[in-house]
């Protein structure tokens, strides 16, 4: 990760992107993911489906933000910053019925907005 778009960006560029760690969810996580099961909505695969796709990703285990920063950091990239994603949640929210709030607030749990630029060459 990273080396692509150090490669493609140009100097001074700025890179944007959403991520998660969605394969570990916390305790809330689990227990609002079970709630909206029992509602009746679901955003999760089938497990066999879940697994031959999860053993295909280069992050099966999860990616933190501390990671990515490691990750980044030694592609070259500056320091990246990590924003929250709650008008994103809240977009999302609007209009879902409790099921479906459950079930997206359950995903929300670990994802988050990173910032970092290519340094200017020189």
């Amino acid at each position: 990760m990273g080396g692509g778009w150090f490669r493609v960006l140009k100097p001074g560029g700025t890179v944007v992107a959403f991520e998660g760690n969605w394969i570990n969810p916390d305790r809330l996580a689990l227990w609002l993911r079970r709630m909206a099961r029992r509602l009746g909505k679901t955003q999760e695969p089938g497990k066999p489906e879940a697994e031959a796709i999860l053993s295909q990703l280069p992050f099966r285990g999860g990616l933190t933000q501390e990671d990515l920063a490691r990750r980044l950091a030694a592609q070259g990239f500056d320091a990246p910053s990590f924003k929250g994603i709650l008008p994103i949640t809240r977009a999302q929210l609007a209009g879902a019925n409790l099921a479906e709030k459950l079930s997206l607030l359950s995903y929300t749990r670990g994802r988050f907005m990173m910032v970092t630029k290519r340094p200017e060459a020189g």
